[in-house]
């Protein structure tokens, strides 16, 4: 009696575990839920906060998707700063403002190009200690680069924000010096800045080379690209980057069953003189 039991028993294990195993979803068909951070902002640069699904389409890879979510982006942003300043120091009062705008809404690093980036200060709240990296970025003999090192730094920030899985990561370029429109390495850098989903934004002065990095980062990765002739305009620069991260939207949308992510989006508005800054490149993973 004893071995019919065990062998009843062993057969309904054997049927249970058959029914669970077709009830389970198959990995090769389940849905893909994606999620893309943008902002969006008016014809005088203002934030527009009131977008709804209906006013917007996504296209990835060409192919149209359906909205599923859309809401005010949420929870702490993670913001790397590089200061390229050649050594001159004017960059310190327009950092101390952007962060006053973002402190307690954001972790914050900051880091220098001395040539290569040292970092001040690691990502924190703390405005004590924000403040105090703020005021190493004084005026401290010129500093040579060889038009690469800025660009290598957007990618050492972007290995450093995918290392921290960062959820709304940000790249904040200042530079007085450039980047050289020649560098072989661009198509890696901006490589790891789509890794990261990190969105770059650039001020610099009139007159430097930009290179593919530079010119080409802010655009596809959903961020502002301006240029700045004194401390007014960079510090106006920097209000239009702080007002469109405080107004990020989170999007999510799904992939039909068994369709393979692709890295293209296009994201898009039919409000008229609404302006989308959205990435064009996404992980594809």
């Amino acid at each position: 009696m004893a071995c019919i039991l065990t062998r009843s028993a062993l057969a309904a294990t054997l049927v249970l575990a058959t029914i669970r195993a077709s009830a389970a979803p198959d990995p090769a068909h389940a849905e893909t839920m994606r999620r893309v951070l943008f902002s969006a902002i008016d014809a005088g640069g203002l934030p527009v906060t009131d977008l709804t699904a209906g006013d917007l389409t996504i296209k990835e890879g060409g192919r149209e998707r359906a909205v599923a979510t859309l809401r005010p982006a949420t929870g702490v942003l993670q913001i790397s700063i590089l200061v390229d300043d050649a050594g001159q120091g004017f960059y310190e009062a327009p950092v101390g403002y952007f962060v006053g705008r973002m402190v307690l809404r954001a972790e914050i690093a900051i880091s220098m190009l001395n040539p290569q980036p040292f970092k001040l200060v690691d990502y924190t709240t703390d405005p004590r200690a924000l403040l105090a990296a703020v005021k190493k970025l004084i005026q401290r003999g010129r500093i040579e680069q060889d038009g690469q090192q800025v660009a290598e730094a957007v990618a050492w920030a972007a290995r450093e924000l995918r290392k921290r899985e960062a959820r709304r990561p940000v790249i904040l370029v200042m530079t007085a010096t450039g980047e050289s429109g020649t560098l072989e390495i661009g198509d890696f850098i901006l490589r790891d800045l789509k890794a990261s989903g990190a969105s770059l934004h650039v001020v610099h002065v009139n007159g430097v080379d930009l290179g593919r990095v530079l010119s080409e980062g802010p655009k596809v990765s959903g961020g502002i690209l301006t240029n700045a002739a004194n401390t007014d305009s960079v510090r106006d620069a920097l209000a239009r980057i702080a007002a469109s991260l405080h107004s990020q939207y989170e999007l999510t949308y799904v992939l039909p069953d068994g369709t393979r992510p692709n890295d293209w989006l296009q994201l898009q508005t039919t409000r008229r003189g609404v302006r989308l800054l959205a990435p064009q490149r996404i992980a594809d993973n």
